[in-house]
């Protein structure tokens, strides 16, 4: 059985900027990236198809609970966040209040937003 293990790339001392990591990202849309709050650069292997539709079911699922309750936004595993103490992640299933959305402005939203998502869900690998 195949596992798929994130590669992790030491940039501690290369400091990269939020706007140097959103370039990096937008220049290398072919790669999952994330970075740690301690400055490690992941590069996530692709999911499997049996993970995927997974993901999808419970993508599906939020959204459809979100649909009725309209209380917030529901996002993908391509989403990613800019977490307090500066680690940028993507979960599979994310999902933030309206009010808290709301708050961040017009910029924050279009790239990284710095923001902990209030529910996540993230699948585990075999």
């Amino acid at each position: 059985m195949l596992t798929y293990e994130p590669i992790t790339l030491n940039l501690k001392t290369v400091h990269l900027t939020d706007e140097q990591f959103y370039q990096l990202c937008q220049s290398n849309e072919q790669y999952q990236l994330e970075q740690t709050a301690q400055g490690e650069l992941l590069i996530m292997p692709p999911v499997g198809s049996i993970g995927g539709n997974r993901e999808a079911d419970l993508i599906g699922f939020l959204w459809q609970w979100n649909r009725q309750t309209q209380l917030g936004k529901v996002f993908s595993s391509s989403t990613i966040f800019t977490l307090p103490q500066g680690g940028k992640r993507s979960p599979d299933v994310a999902w933030i209040a309206n009010e808290r959305w709301e708050a961040l402005s017009l910029e924050e939203q279009e790239q990284f937003a710095p923001i902990c998502p209030d529910f996540v869900i993230e699948l585990r690998s075999r």
